[in-house]
């Protein structure tokens, strides 16, 4: 909800009356994976990606996923192209859950990654068990109960 926020202030910023980014990230084999991301209906972005690091290509290759990317970003990229390289950047973070025995955690385990992941909160943070879904093969659905409240018409 946090970066959703972001988008939304950042939208609303520069008067724009609707942004959609269409991000896909594939399971990872042996840690490699293609990430993607469209905004508007354009491919910005395309990304190859071993484990935490964007191996490719120019000027992502080198640069990892974790500290410094937003720093990165906007020291090296236009404002818009940042927002969407931190978009894919933060969707290529989460994608490694994919890739992880969720269920096999009892609960979240204390990172101090997020909220649910701090110290103090992370033996409390329970699994709760089955509730994974996958939408690998079917990527239409992952938003359809949601597109007459995303498109503001509820």
């Amino acid at each position: 909800m946090l970066e959703l926020s972001g988008l939304a202030a950042a939208a609303a910023s520069r008067a724009l009356p609707q942004r959609s980014y269409d991000i896909e990230v594939p399971l990872r084999v042996e840690g490699r994976t293609r990430a993607t991301l469209d905004r508007d209906g354009i491919r910005l972005l395309t990304w190859d990606i071993q484990d935490l690091d964007i191996i490719g290509p120019l000027p992502y290759e080198g640069i990892g996923l974790r500290q410094g990317m937003a720093r990165w970003a906007f020291t090296h990229l236009t404002e818009d192209m940042a927002e969407a390289a931190l978009v894919l950047r933060r969707c290529a973070v989460i994608s490694m859950g994919k890739n992880q025995p969720l269920d096999a955690q009892r609960h979240a385990r204390a990172t101090g990654a997020c909220y649910a992941q701090q110290p103090g909160r992370a033996s409390l943070a329970l699994r709760q068990v089955g509730s994974t879904w996958d939408f690998t093969w079917q990527s239409g659905q992952l938003c359809r109960d949601d597109q007459e409240w995303l498109a503001f018409k509820t």
